[in-house]
């Protein structure tokens, strides 16, 4: 990124500082609204309440009070199976709080125009809306994110960017738009981030140190920090050269890297390569690869609207065929069976 650009980026960060104080109302408690959709992460759930909660030990006060949503006021089945009970119907009427949208999965598995709707008109109001991961979609589908820019999850990204045209997406684990009316939320360890950041904001730098001790939560980053280096964990885990390796398939996906061109940049032979690969993770470089391109496939199968095609190029593949046989070996169903039974 230039550097006049990253810049201007950090001011829009450090203006958020400033004016977060409005849109989280300016006395205490902090009244706020969690939207929990069917399919959320049990854990970004939890990383917008628990910091939360810390706060109002930290602090000794209410810092912060909420109510939770869902669509039909039923209690919202999250991804472990764990049921998170509503406190109300979301509706847009009630629209004087920050409002947390959050989702997971199945975003295309229903049809969200009523809420939608109710999304756009909560918004008019000026308050901010906050959305997690997927929520960032509704928002998006809600038109609330034409012109600004935007972050989602890591892995639908490049999907993001395709469906939302009118979306400037980035890869960075936070992105507060519009004065702080709207912030996209790459993921639970984001939101964490975001969460503290908040709490600095109203409540000082100490009260967000302590909670962030809570956690045990030792490095923060900022919204401005990319996601893709952050889905593997080398240290004392695994050798940073299959750490860095990895990283190199993660971000070239659709334009598939040779075995040669990795163990290049890590500056040693392919045959020392495997030996490493084989010793950290028990498969080749190339099986971890390919393994590697056919989960994204997997993703793009139940999480999108995508033709089998267009899913085998953005895999990496040229050939449909080929791409189907090496899905079918992997998981013992085909493509077009994976994406029936995510349907039914």
């Amino acid at each position: 990124m230039p550097e006049g650009k990253n810049a201007l980026h950090k001011i829009r960060n450090y203006l958020f500082v400033f004016r977060s104080k409005m849109f989280f109302s300016v006395g205490n408690p902090i009244n706020v609204e969690l939207l929990v959709l069917p399919q959320s992460n049990l854990n970004q759930i939890a990383a917008v309440l628990d910091p939360m909660r810390a706060a109002n030990r930290c602090c000794g006060i209410p810092a912060f009070e909420w109510v939770i949503s869902t669509p039909d006021g039923l209690p919202a089945v999250t991804t472990t199976g764990i049921p998170i009970p509503a406190d109300k119907i979301f509706t847009s009427t009630q629209n004087s709080a920050p409002l947390f949208v959050i989702a997971s999965y199945g975003i295309y598995q229903n049809d969200w125009k009523d809420l939608t709707r109710d999304l756009r008109l909560y918004a008019n109001s000026g308050t901010t809306i906050i959305g997690i991961d997927s929520g960032a979609w509704l928002m998006a589908f809600s038109g609330l994110l034409d012109g600004h820019r935007a972050t989602t999850h890591w892995e639908y990204l490049e999907n993001f960017e395709s469906r939302f045209s009118d979306v400037q997406v980035v890869d960075e684990r936070y992105v507060i738009e519009d004065d702080g009316r709207l912030i996209t939320v790459g993921g639970a360890g984001p939101t964490l981030d975001l969460m503290l950041h908040i709490i600095r904001d109203r409540f000082g730098s100490s009260s967000a140190h302590e909670v962030a001790n809570m956690f045990i939560y030792d490095n923060p980053k900022t919204g401005l920090a990319s996601q893709r280096g952050l889905t593997i964990d080398p240290p004392g885990l695994i050798d940073a050269r299959v750490a860095n390796s990895i990283a190199m398939m993660e971000t070239h996906i659709e334009d598939t890297l040779t075995i040669e061109q990795i163990a290049s940049q890590q500056m040693i032979t392919q045959r020392q390569l495997l030996t490493l690969f084989l010793k950290e993770t028990g498969m080749t470089t190339k099986q971890y690869y390919t393994e590697l391109r056919l989960h994204h496939a997997k993703r793009l199968l139940i999480e999108t609207k995508m033709n089998i095609a267009e899913i085998a190029t953005r895999c990496g593949y040229s050939s449909s065929s080929r791409f189907g046989l090496n899905f079918a070996r992997a998981y013992n169903k085909t493509p077009g069976q994976m994406r029936r039974e995510s349907l039914s």
